[in-house]
């Protein structure tokens, strides 16, 4: 077997490579500046890693206070009054997903991108070490403009406010800046041979979301930049109001978009599933289509309620809040296909048992998306009848509970399982690709309990506040900010549970975290791990671990979606030339 063709290529000539690597024999003034003026993909990969992956242990414990107050629903006792708990509560939610999950899948592409697709570094190597330093930069400005009181909530200090939707907009900016680099590498760097339908799935994945992002976050920036000009006037009229504030950018955060987030999961789990069969996915295109589909319905720039307060019950909505349950019906399909058709049980591994953990937490997370819009969905059948009809009274009673979910505990709920639903596929993919990132395979029992407890964590952070939103417990941030009161019994119980449930997910990020920095901090030269032990089959696993500067040492030709299984060229039985 041969991993692929090569090429002789330029990229070979030192000259013409990316910046080397950060030595580990290099002092550390040296290393430092190497550090900051890198432009080698591998570097700046690393760099998105670790601090999404400490800027996540923040974070989750943000949330579990957030979750700790939530146990006395008659009082404020944790922050100090209403108007903290409220801005520590937005703030959990914008640095889970624009400081944690989308960074890590970030670095994770901006390191294995080029690997997958035969490329010696990224389209644009400088934009993407800015881009990393941008949202380095605002994501601290952020916080610390948070924890002047500046929020976007009723209250807030006006000069803070403005420092926020600064940090805000650029944080966001640095990530469509490094979400763009990843896109045109795989539009533009492709290695011989390879068309967009044998990209692999993750870069593929990246290409889906990335564009997503394009598309949909700039509307995000005009929400931030509208808001900011009407603070910086004489006084703010409507959208600089402190109570409208986080209306106009909760629609980052709720269905459809939160979707968004999830996409390069998608792609994670099918690359360690044809890992660990070592077999073709037969479905491939099909595959890639379903990934699409999934993108398409996470569209959710138009449904902003701050504007259209019917927005979240119109038929492009709610449709989409149900369909996109199809294209993850179809991925499943094509991973039970792989399965069948590989005829053996997949390799044991780490990486196996988080694929399997995201897996069952997406599967939560479209449940959870189905009952949130199931109101709007039956409500359709309202209009098929006159309310003289009997069957009409008893629709309405039916629908009640879903149409109370508005604003509701549920929309916390889905946030939190979606976007770590997202975690648990990135960080099947740290231990899938560690041998790349690190030069050494992470810890399989600490991999093993990590994926145990971030799946248990998370479900037990997410059940509750669906239950919670049936039993009528408003989301702290719904529109009108309504306060802290009594609620039916067993509602503090179950916020206690979803609290416990957040420390539990720290728990597994914590030994994640210590993981990887003991890989970085005793890197491996590849512990004899080759494509065979590991069962890759794309490109990345071509070259050695970790990857040289320039990636490959000659540029390789590919003649399908997974090259490392085709016969060497020539051969008779070569069924995959293109």
């Amino acid at each position: 077997m041969t991993a692929t063709d090569t090429a002789t290529s330029e990229t070979t000539d030192p000259a013409t490579r990316p910046d080397d690597e950060v030595s580990p024999t290099r002092n550390p003034v040296d290393a430092f500046v190497s550090v900051l003026t890198t432009g080698d993909h591998k570097v700046v990969g690393r760099l998105w890693i670790v601090m999404s992956l400490l800027v996540g242990g923040f974070t989750l414990v943000l949330g579990a206070l957030v979750g700790i107050e939530r146990t006395d629903t008659a009082g404020v006792d944790v922050f100090a009054g209403l108007e903290a708990y409220l801005q520590f509560s937005t703030l959990y939610r914008v640095l889970l997903v624009f400081g944690f999950v989308v960074p890590l899948f970030i670095g994770l592409a901006t390191y294995l991108v080029p690997l997958q697709i035969g490329s010696p570094s990224v389209a644009f190597p400088r934009a993407a070490a800015a881009a990393f330093w941008a949202w380095l930069v605002g994501l601290g400005t952020l916080i610390t403009a948070w924890a002047l009181d500046g929020g976007l909530v009723p209250g807030g200090e006006p000069e803070a406010v403005e420092l926020s939707l600064l940090a805000f907009g650029a944080t966001v900016i640095a990530l469509l800046l490094a979400a763009a680099v990843i896109v045109t590498t795989v539009f533009t760097q492709r290695a011989e041979g390879m068309t967009m339908d044998r990209v692999p799935l993750f870069s593929w994945s990246m290409v889906v979301a990335g564009g997503l992002w394009v598309l949909s976050l700039p509307v995000l920036l005009a929400n931030l930049g509208v808001a900011w000009i009407d603070i910086r006037g004489e006084g703010p009229t409507l959208y600089g109001n402190g109570e409208n504030l986080w209306g106009q950018v909760e629609w980052a955060f709720d269905q459809p978009q939160v979707f968004a987030y999830l996409i390069p999961a998608l792609g994670v789990i099918g690359e360690v599933f044809v890992s660990a069969f070592r077999a073709r996915q037969p479905l491939h295109f099909v595959m890639q289509g379903a990934i699409g589909a999934v993108g398409v319905l996470s569209f959710g720039a138009y449904a902003q309620t701050f504007f259209n307060p019917t927005a979240d019950t119109t038929p492009p909505y709610v449709v989409a809040g149900v369909a996109i349950a199809l294209p993850v019906l179809v991925l499943l399909g094509g991973w039970a296909t792989l399965a069948r058709d590989a005829g053996g049980r997949p390799t044991p591994s780490p990486q196996l048992g988080f694929a399997v953990a995201t897996v069952l937490a997406v599967l939560a997370a479209v449940a959870v998306g189905v009952v949130k819009v199931l109101g709007g969905l039956l409500g359709f059948l309202r209009e098929f009848g006159a309310d003289t009809q009997s069957w009409q009274a008893d629709l309405d009673d039916f629908l009640d509970p879903f149409e109370d979910l508005r604003g509701s505990a549920i929309e916390s709920g889905l946030l939190n399982v979606v976007v770590l639903a997202g975690f648990i596929g990135a960080v099947a993919g740290l231990y899938h690709w560690a041998p790349k990132l690190f030069g050494r395979r992470l810890n399989p029992l600490v991999g093993g309990l990590a994926a145990l407890l971030i799946l248990v964590g998370t479900l037990a952070l997410v059940v509750p506040d669906v239950i919670t939103g049936f039993m009528d417990q408003p989301d702290p941030l719904a529109a009108g900010f309504p306060l802290l009161g009594d609620f039916r019994d067993g509602v503090e119980i179950l916020n206690a549970i979803s609290m416990i449930g957040a420390f539990v997910v720290f728990a597994g990020l914590a030994l994640v975290a210590l993981d990887v920095l003991g890989a970085i901090a005793v890197p491996g030269a590849g512990d004899g791990d080759d494509a065979d032990d590991l069962g890759g089959v794309t490109l990345e696993w071509s070259t050695t671990n970790p990857p040289p500067p320039g990636n490959f040492a000659a540029a390789p030709v590919v003649r399908s979606e997974a090259p490392l299984l085709d016969p060497p060229a020539g051969d008779a039985t070569d069924g995959e030339d293109a």
